[in-house]
């Protein structure tokens, strides 16, 4: 080709060589094919930039280019320059141009099958649709300015179905210059190894179906374009520039979008405006995620009410939450969440108010607590379960109101815990403050179980609240307690009104006010311990006509008991010594300033002091004294 010179094609133009005697397109002075045509005895040699390249029009379908060479061209245009045309390419070579190796224009999908570019001065594969990757295979780049495969048009219509392949990218990777947006009706299915660099301020939107399906050992990455750490140096700057959160924004899931699923994905660097993923009113499943560094929360469920399981989700140093927005019904839809480094290392409660009913397990924290920013309803004829283990930190002025069933399944040595968003004791440090702040008395109100509820709790322990209530409030006839323990409440650390049944293995300690107020009924209450409350151990009013048994009430400011006379407490410690097997000695706790009030040893005065008449403690030995009994068959 002489300078400058440039092939147009509108019509059909056949390029057909062959493996070993390829077409070949080249500048005059290249003497290393055809001999010596311009005559200068390779005075002269060939340079990127001397000639055009081959201008493909709509009309040119039909061409063929079948083991071509083109050198030395790329003056105002690409090796292979196509606009609106879908021509054959088999076998080619792109060499030593001073531009694009071929720009599709965001308007062509030809068949590109092993395609070589090489030494050229711009992008190897430039201005691809989406769309066009199914007709890719064989790519090898390099020695370019940008050895990338850059895709600048993303827009799925309705009735399209796409898969991405690694075997039609070069390296498993291509750049995303374009935001995504996958349509209602339209389906895009990423394969395991694929990566995806995405160019500054873009997202991922889907309204349509969109199935990331990683596996194991092989993740599909969803990364900025400067991360050299994966699928090469895509912005061709040999590591100049570093990536960084906020790059580009996340992945977008909309109301149509449900059954779209993410295996297996890692996403990095994102975060601009809004989450990692964020998911709205849709139902999608993320299986064993990883992502990293966002400038805003890792997943952010928008108080979505469809199921959207998230099973083994790895978040690390994200800028917020790691997971934000969830209503307390669909907390059970997150298994095994975990990760460091996050502003607020949480998955963050919104939504309080339950519709149905719902268990919540250990496996439904993150790193070890849930962090509630709204109240909790329980509505009649609902239940809310938690299990062994669970904590809830419960933000400031916020109230538990049970009309339905709150249901615990635990112990006092493994509780459910309810307790200042601020306690890092149990949990970690879930408002991310580095322990900077402190639990109080005061910050929140309570649990308030009303007239209607029927509840069972075993090894429910109620923290730092007391906020216009006590710690807990019952006014349910029927709610069941059996080792409950109200702790640090800037007011009573319980109070029972017009019960029914008996209340067993109740612990109040370190309360403002009283221990156990009692106003009401005629019910006995069994193994108390009620210790260092700033006002009586044990409250009770003249509507009160039970009795107290087994119980150790010691060091309380007000006095042990109040409106309570001898005969109407039993076998106790601490009041009334003398009189209907009561006594008043030091029950030698394990460690009382740790709030450790386990009796030490059988040493203890409380051990085996209980009403002989009581049922046998679990070790089928006397009733102790106290809601901690003395196992003398621990090993």
């Amino acid at each position: 080709m002489a300078f400058d010179r440039q092939i147009f094609v509108d019509g059909t133009f056949s390029c057909l060589g062959t493996a070993g005697s390829p077409v070949v397109v080249t500048e005059e002075r290249d003497d290393t094919v055809g001999n010596d045509a311009n005559g200068d005895g390779g005075t002269t040699v060939p340079a990127a930039g001397w000639w055009r390249g081959i201008d493909l029009n709509a009309g040119s379908d039909a061409s063929v280019f079948e083991n071509v060479d083109l050198r030395y061209g790329g003056r105002f245009i690409s090796a292979f320059e196509l606009a609106g045309t879908n021509p054959t390419m088999r076998n080619c070579e792109v060499l030593a141009f001073s531009n694009d190796g071929v720009d599709l224009n965001a308007s062509s999908r030809p068949l590109i099958e092993n395609l070589t570019v090489t030494g050229c001065q711009g992008e190897a594969l430039s201005r691809v649709e989406l769309q066009q990757l199914p007709n890719l295979s064989g790519l090898d780049f390099s020695g370019n300015t940008f050895d990338r495969l850059n895709v600048t048009s993303a827009d799925l219509m309705p009735g399209e179905d796409l898969t991405i392949r690694t075997d039609q990218l070069e390296n498993d990777t291509f750049l995303l210059s374009d935001s995504l947006l996958v349509r209602d009706g339209a389906r895009l299915r990423v394969e395991a190894g694929v990566i995806v660099k995405m160019a500054f301020d873009r997202l991922w939107t889907v309204n349509g179906t969109l199935e990331v399906a990683g596996v194991p050992g092989n993740r599909v990455i969803l990364t900025e374009e400067r991360d050299d750490g994966v699928g090469g140096d895509t912005n061709g700057n040999a590591g100049a520039d570093a990536p960084a959160a906020g790059y580009w924004r996340g992945v977008d899931f909309n109301g149509t979008s449900t059954g779209s699923f993410m295996n297996f994905v890692r996403l990095r660097f994102g975060g601009r405006f809004i989450s990692a993923l964020e998911i709205t009113d849709t139902s999608v499943a993320v299986d064993r995620a990883i992502i990293e560094s966002f400038s805003n929360a890792g997943i952010d469920l928008n108080q979505n009410a469809a199921p959207c399981p998230l099973e083994r989700v790895i978040i690390n140093n994200c800028q917020g939450p790691a997971i934000q927005g969830v209503r307390l019904e669909r907390l059970q839809d997150i298994e095994f969440a975990s990760g460091t480094g996050n502003t607020l290392n949480t998955v963050e409660v919104t939504n309080g108010t339950l519709v149905g009913d719902v268990t919540i397990e250990t496996e439904n924290q993150f790193n070890g607590s849930i962090t509630v920013n709204s109240n909790i309803t329980v509505p009649a004829g609902v239940e809310l379960n938690l299990q062994a283990g669970v904590v809830l930190k419960i933000r400031f002025d916020g109230l538990i109101t049970v009309d339905g069933a709150l249901t615990a399944r635990a112990t006092l040595d493994n509780p459910v815990i309810i307790t200042d968003q601020r306690d890092d004791s149990v949990g970690g440090d879930a408002n991310g403050d580095g322990a900077v702040s402190a639990p109080g008395p005061g910050w929140w109100r309570g649990v308030h179980f009303r007239s209607t509820s029927d509840s069972i709790l075993l090894g429910l322990e109620c923290r730092y609240g007391g906020r216009f209530i006590p710690g807990i409030l019952c006014e349910s006839p029927t709610t069941a307690m059996r080792d409950v323990r109200s702790r640090f409440s800037s007011g009573p650390g319980m109070r029972f009104t017009a019960h029914l049944v008996p209340l067993e293995g109740l612990v109040a300690d370190g309360n403002a006010g009283d221990g156990v107020e009692l106003t009401g009924g005629a019910f006995d209450v069994r193994r108390v311990t009620s210790v260092d409350n700033g006002g009586f151990g044990i409250d009770a009013t003249a509507a009160y006509t039970g009795i107290v048994r087994d119980s150790i009430l010691r060091d309380n400011a007000g006095g042990q008991v109040n409106g309570l006379v001898s005969g109407r407490v039993r076998f106790s410690n601490g009041v009334f010594a003398g009189t209907d097997g009561n006594i008043d000695a030091d029950p030698l706790f394990v460690d009382p300033g740790a709030g450790d009030y386990r009796l030490s040893s059988i040493a203890s005065p409380s051990h085996n002091s209980g009403d002989p008449a009581s049922p046998l403690d679990p070790d089928s030995t006397r009733a102790d004294q106290g809601a901690f009994f003395l196992n003398v068959c621990a090993p």
